[in-house]
């Protein structure tokens, strides 16, 4: 079975159903807070890479202030799917950037503290500017993403799954520790980089310079690859079930 059937099994009602229901909720008492608090973090969060830091620095930072923000705050798997739709009225186009961050260390906390393997449904159709760094450093949780999303999905992911109807940019599983990307679309130059463990499985396109300082793991593309990266260190690289690379 193709990896878009098994995903469109799996999503198959989430648009009409799932999205019907939760937008025809009367938003509780606890998502008022968990918006509220999504709107304190736009206002105190900045922009990637604004200040010169490493990508990693700023989206650390910016974990840690949404963690503060959240640290009394009572939010479910519904509130996340629910902020979609009502927290990009409230975010401008650089603001929207960094609410990947958010989103991410939204879902940290709830999975650790939960250990649900139910998913998180991500709704990134409903921003206007693409979200970055999804899955940043999950460790263990079940994301569904609906819609693309931009740079760097999966940053620095240590166990857990993505799945994504959609296509992503640059930079997808960079620095992957552990865990599995299921991509449906395609993907921008880079993916792979870095990462040392894990799977990336592309169902359409990955641009060029895939697998780049790669140390370990597994991608498999679909599709094309526009081209491999010319310094790889490790691990295992399809092409339409041909293996182009493996040390």
């Amino acid at each position: 079975m193709r990896l878009t059937e098994q995903i469109d099994k799996e999503y198959a009602t989430l648009d009409t159903r799932i999205l019907s229901e939760i937008k025809e909720k009367k938003p509780s008492k606890e998502f008022s807070a968990f918006l509220s608090a999504y709107k304190k973090y736009l206002l105190c969060c900045k922009e990637e890479n604004l200040d010169g830091s490493s990508l990693y620095s700023s989206c650390r930072r910016n974990a840690d202030l949404a963690r503060s923000i959240l640290f009394n705050v009572s939010y479910n798997q519904e509130d996340i799917t629910l902020l979609c739709l009502k927290g990009s009225e409230y975010a401008n186009n650089i603001q929207e950037k960094t609410s990947g961050d958010f989103f991410s260390e939204a879902i940290n906390k709830d999975h650790y503290q939960t250990k649900t393997q139910e998913p998180y449904l991500i709704f990134s159709e409903f921003f206007k500017r693409s979200l970055t760094n999804v899955g940043f450093e999950n460790n263990g949780a079940y994301i569904k993403i609906i819609g693309d999303v931009g740079s760097n999905l999966g940053f620095y992911m240590h166990t857990g799954k993505i799945s994504i109807i959609g296509s992503c940019n640059i930079f997808t599983g960079d620095n992957l520790k552990g865990g599995e990307i299921l991509i449906e679309g395609n993907c921008g130059d880079l993916t792979g980089y870095a990462m040392s463990s894990g799977s990336i499985i592309i169902e359409g396109n990955s641009g060029n310079n895939t697998g780049s300082l790669m140390r370990n793991g597994s991608i498999t593309v679909k599709g094309n690859i526009a081209s491999l990266a010319k310094i790889i260190y490790g691990g295992k690289i399809y092409c339409k079930d041909r293996q182009v690379y493996q040390k």
